[in-house]
Protein backbone atom coordinates (compact mmCIF):
# COMPACT_ATOMS: atom_id res chain seq x y z
CA UNK A 1 0.00 0.00 0.00
CA UNK A 2 1.17 3.44 -0.77
CA UNK A 3 0.98 6.10 1.85
CA UNK A 4 -1.55 8.73 0.99
CA UNK A 5 0.04 11.94 -0.10
CA UNK A 6 -1.03 14.99 1.80
CA UNK A 7 -1.22 18.24 -0.03
CA UNK A 8 1.29 20.79 1.23
CA UNK A 9 -0.15 23.33 3.61
CA UNK A 10 -0.10 27.03 3.03
CA UNK A 11 2.65 28.40 5.32
CA UNK A 12 0.89 31.74 5.83
CA UNK A 13 -2.40 30.23 6.99
CA UNK A 14 -0.52 27.60 9.02
CA UNK A 15 1.34 30.33 10.92
CA UNK A 16 -1.93 32.27 11.46
CA UNK A 17 -3.57 29.11 12.75
CA UNK A 18 -0.76 28.52 15.24
CA UNK A 19 -1.00 32.08 16.57
CA UNK A 20 -4.78 31.89 16.87
CA UNK A 21 -4.68 28.51 18.60
CA UNK A 22 -2.18 29.92 21.11
CA UNK A 23 -4.37 32.91 21.98
CA UNK A 24 -7.79 31.29 21.60
CA UNK A 25 -7.15 27.82 23.03
CA UNK A 26 -3.96 27.41 25.03
CA UNK A 27 -3.87 30.74 26.88
CA UNK A 28 -7.48 30.54 28.23
CA UNK A 29 -7.02 26.86 29.08
CA UNK A 30 -3.78 27.57 30.96
CA UNK A 31 -5.30 30.50 32.83
CA UNK A 32 -8.28 28.36 33.86
CA UNK A 33 -6.03 25.58 35.11
CA UNK A 34 -3.88 28.07 37.04
CA UNK A 35 -6.94 29.68 38.65
CA UNK A 36 -8.34 26.30 39.72
CA UNK A 37 -4.97 25.20 41.10
CA UNK A 38 -4.60 28.51 42.93
CA UNK A 39 -8.05 28.18 44.49
CA UNK A 40 -7.26 24.61 45.53
CA UNK A 41 -3.96 25.68 47.11
CA UNK A 42 -5.67 28.60 48.85
CA UNK A 43 -8.38 26.33 50.31
CA UNK A 44 -5.74 23.88 51.57
CA UNK A 45 -3.74 26.69 53.18
CA UNK A 46 -6.86 28.15 54.86
CA UNK A 47 -7.99 24.74 56.11
CA UNK A 48 -4.51 23.83 57.37
CA UNK A 49 -4.19 27.14 59.19
CA UNK A 50 -7.35 26.42 61.18
CA UNK A 51 -9.30 29.12 59.40
CA UNK A 52 -12.99 29.17 58.66
CA UNK A 53 -13.69 27.25 55.44
CA UNK A 54 -17.45 27.62 55.61
CA UNK A 55 -17.57 30.86 53.66
CA UNK A 56 -15.41 29.62 50.75
CA UNK A 57 -17.38 26.36 50.75
CA UNK A 58 -20.63 28.30 50.43
CA UNK A 59 -19.18 30.36 47.59
CA UNK A 60 -18.00 27.19 45.87
CA UNK A 61 -21.44 25.64 46.23
CA UNK A 62 -23.01 28.69 44.61
CA UNK A 63 -20.54 28.52 41.72
CA UNK A 64 -21.23 24.82 41.25
CA UNK A 65 -25.01 25.31 41.28
CA UNK A 66 -25.11 28.29 38.89
CA UNK A 67 -24.84 26.26 35.64
CA UNK A 68 -27.52 23.82 36.84
CA UNK A 69 -29.85 26.65 37.76
CA UNK A 70 -29.29 28.36 34.42
CA UNK A 71 -30.00 25.10 32.57
CA UNK A 72 -33.22 24.68 34.59
CA UNK A 73 -34.42 28.16 33.63
CA UNK A 74 -34.66 27.21 29.93
CA UNK A 75 -37.27 24.42 30.40
CA UNK A 76 -39.08 26.58 32.94
CA UNK A 77 -39.32 29.41 30.40
CA UNK A 78 -40.51 26.97 27.72
CA UNK A 79 -43.22 25.52 29.96
CA UNK A 80 -44.30 29.02 30.97
CA UNK A 81 -44.42 30.11 27.33
CA UNK A 82 -46.46 27.07 26.37
CA UNK A 83 -48.88 27.70 29.23
CA UNK A 84 -49.30 31.34 28.24
CA UNK A 85 -49.72 30.38 24.57
CA UNK A 86 -52.32 27.76 25.43
CA UNK A 87 -54.28 30.27 27.49
CA UNK A 88 -54.12 32.76 24.64
CA UNK A 89 -55.25 30.18 22.09
CA UNK A 90 -58.15 29.08 24.30
CA UNK A 91 -59.48 32.65 24.10
CA UNK A 92 -58.87 33.13 20.36
CA UNK A 93 -59.54 29.76 18.72
CA UNK A 94 -63.18 28.83 19.55
CA UNK A 95 -64.81 31.44 17.25
CA UNK A 96 -62.35 30.66 14.46
CA UNK A 97 -62.86 26.92 14.86
CA UNK A 98 -66.64 27.43 14.71
CA UNK A 99 -66.20 28.98 11.26
CA UNK A 100 -64.08 25.99 10.24
CA UNK A 101 -66.72 23.63 11.65
CA UNK A 102 -69.45 25.37 9.61
CA UNK A 103 -67.31 25.11 6.50
CA UNK A 104 -66.79 21.37 6.93
CA UNK A 105 -70.49 20.90 7.72
CA UNK A 106 -71.31 22.50 4.37
CA UNK A 107 -68.81 20.18 2.67
CA UNK A 108 -70.41 17.19 4.41
CA UNK A 109 -73.89 18.20 3.30
CA UNK A 110 -72.74 18.73 -0.28
CA UNK A 111 -71.02 15.34 -0.26
CA UNK A 112 -74.20 13.66 0.99
CA UNK A 113 -76.28 15.36 -1.71
CA UNK A 114 -73.81 14.33 -4.42
CA UNK A 115 -73.69 10.74 -3.13
CA UNK A 116 -77.50 10.58 -3.03
CA UNK A 117 -77.73 11.83 -6.62
CA UNK A 118 -75.12 9.30 -7.74
CA UNK A 119 -76.88 6.42 -5.97
CA UNK A 120 -80.39 7.42 -7.12
CA UNK A 121 -80.29 5.67 -10.55
CA UNK A 122 -79.01 2.45 -8.99
CA UNK A 123 -81.71 2.56 -6.31
CA UNK A 124 -84.42 3.22 -8.91
CA UNK A 125 -83.22 0.27 -11.00
CA UNK A 126 -83.18 -1.92 -7.88
CA UNK A 127 -86.68 -0.86 -6.86
CA UNK A 128 -87.95 -1.35 -10.43
CA UNK A 129 -86.44 -4.86 -10.48
CA UNK A 130 -88.01 -5.66 -7.10
CA UNK A 131 -91.39 -4.34 -8.29
CA UNK A 132 -91.12 -6.41 -11.47
CA UNK A 133 -90.31 -9.57 -9.47
CA UNK A 134 -93.25 -8.86 -7.15
CA UNK A 135 -95.55 -8.29 -10.14
CA UNK A 136 -94.42 -11.54 -11.79
CA UNK A 137 -94.71 -13.55 -8.62
CA UNK A 138 -98.27 -12.29 -8.13
CA UNK A 139 -99.35 -14.03 -11.33
CA UNK A 140 -97.34 -17.24 -10.92
CA UNK A 141 -98.81 -20.11 -9.03
CA UNK A 142 -97.16 -20.80 -5.73
CA UNK A 143 -95.55 -24.08 -5.17
CA UNK A 144 -96.34 -25.89 -1.96
CA UNK A 145 -93.47 -26.33 0.45
CA UNK A 146 -92.38 -29.83 1.20
CA UNK A 147 -92.30 -30.27 4.95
Amino acid sequence: MQAEKQSPRNPVTQQTHRKESLWQIWLPLSLGVLIILGLAAWSVIVAAGGGDVSQPADASLILVLCPSILMAVIPLALVGGFAYGTGYLVKILPPKMLIVQYFFTRIEEGTHRAADKLAEPSLKMGSFAAAWRAFRSAFRPRRPKNS
